[in-house]
């Protein structure tokens, strides 16, 4: 009993799903406490500090965007060095390189933290599901350079950046004059 327990926690903890869901919640955790003290203490720290909390909604405001777009730009540098650290570790090595990345529990906690919502990668399946185009007509618009191209993630393993899918969707032909020519490239390959 005691061992499948173990075995039932490794694999819980090894999941990717397991540390970012603990860690939203203790974040609405301590955003709720904090919410709650602040509304119960009256701890007048504007007045003891005011060169600190002496800024208006406008200032704070300010503040706060430019904090969050610097760590917008943040994560995505880290996103794009590991992917690139990634893709040549599972090219060179082996794709278990990849299992034990995702594994490790400060990897594990440091993409959630620096995670982008923007940033989904799509298999080809999605790719498919979600422009109805066929697969075969995908690769040879991708070739044409008419599509988003695909990034390796390993051996026979690659994706596509979902937020580039949605923006070609959204710059796509849409009109009849405008479709034979834009689907002449593919009759071609």
């Amino acid at each position: 009993m005691i061992r499948k327990l173990q075995h039932w926690w490794q694999e819980t903890r090894a999941s990717f799903w397991f540390v970012p869901a603990v860690i939203v919640l203790g974040a609405v955790a301590l955003a709720t406490c904090l919410i709650i003290l602040d509304a119960t203490v009256e701890l007048h720290v504007d007045k003891r500090w005011p060169l600190v909390f002496g800024a208006g909604a406008a200032a704070s405001r300010g503040l706060l965007s430019a904090v969050a777009s610097s760590m917008i730009t943040v994560a995505g540098v880290v996103f794009s060095i590991t992917i690139v650290a990634l893709s040549l570790a599972s090219s060179q090595f082996t794709s278990r390189v990849l299992r034990n990345f995702m594994r490790d529990l400060n990897n594990q906690v440091v993409l959630n933290l620096t995670a982008r919502m923007d940033e989904e990668l799509w298999n080809v399946r999605d790719v498919v599901e979600k422009t109805g185009l066929a697969r075969s007509t995908i690769y040879g618009y991708v070739s044409a350079g008419l599509f988003p191209r695909q990034r390796s993630l390993g051996v026979r393993r690659v994706a596509w950046l979902a937020s580039e899918v949605r923006a070609w969707m959204a710059s796509r032909p849409q009109t009849p004059d405008e479709l034979p020519t834009y689907c002449a490239v593919s009759a071609r390959q």
